[in-house]
């Protein structure tokens, strides 16, 4: 019974160590007011840590990393003054802009 009990905490606690599950993939750019979502661009988020974003006329590329639900990006050159939000939180399937420690709602990433 006791070896059992062992087992079964060992158990428990490792299923508690999971990572969360990978955000790379393809995304949707979109911004909206509550009511109505428009998609303005497209996300790729590389397996490597790359990423690329298009937006109009807007082409940007950098590395993203992902800590539990946290992912950051960083992009270099002039690109580095337009990613203006560099943290987003993974809430299903978008990743929503944190700001200040608050999360912004008038846009996001969603995933295709």
């Amino acid at each position: 019974m006791f070896r059992l009990f062992i087992l079964g905490g060992a158990a428990f606690l490792l299923a508690g160590c999971q990572s969360a599950p990978s955000v790379a993939g393809s995304y949707r750019v979109e911004v909206g007011n509550g009511t109505e979502v428009v998609e303005v661009g497209k996300l790729a988020l590389k397996d490597d840590g790359s990423f690329q974003m298009n937006s109009g006329q807007t082409n940007m590329s950098g590395t993203w990393r992902q800590s539990g639900d946290r992912v950051t990006f960083e992009a270099g050159g002039s690109a580095a003054q337009m990613l203006s939000t560099k943290e987003f939180k993974a809430v299903g399937n978008q990743l929503k802009p944190i700001v200040e420690g608050k999360e912004l709602t008038h846009w996001r990433f969603t995933r295709e």
